[in-house]
């Protein structure tokens, strides 16, 4: 629910027989303030969620290409395996070397190492499962 309220100004007879003009800026009730901060937090989720899955299954088949051979694996999988790689990845680049990206762009390194550590994660998922990667 959005609601939009416009100030209201009201005029106030001064003493001196001059006319104040006071402004109020009115907002929604604090109950409908939250329900609008939860319903865009939950909008924020759900693409976050949807943009993990995208780059999970892009990093994951970058993961799959960067291997030789056919790989035997389930697309489910390499999402999984995207996305965890993807995740390391930002550990290592931001938290560890404190990688930013001062210069802007597209964050090139974190693709290229996410897709590296796809790569291992096929080849460790292969040897666990007993499957030929």
């Amino acid at each position: 629910m959005h609601m939009e309220m416009q100030p209201a100004t009201s005029t106030i007879p001064a003493t001196s027989g001059e006319t104040f003009i006071s402004s109020h800026v009115f907002s929604a009730p604090l109950a409908d303030q939250s329900v609008a901060q939860r319903d865009q937090k939950e909008r924020h989720m759900i693409g976050t969620i949807i943009g993990a899955i995208i780059a999970g299954l892009i990093i994951g088949a970058l993961g799959r290409l960067i291997l030789p051979g056919k790989q035997n694996i389930s697309i489910l999988m390499t999402i999984v395996i995207g996305i965890i790689a993807s995740l390391v990845a930002t550990l290592i680049l931001g938290g560890i070397f404190g990688y930013t990206n001062a210069s802007g762009g597209i964050k090139w390194w974190y693709w290229i190492v996410s897709a590296i550590l796809a790569a291992i994660g096929i080849v460790v998922y292969g040897r666990i499962t007993k499957r030929a990667v």
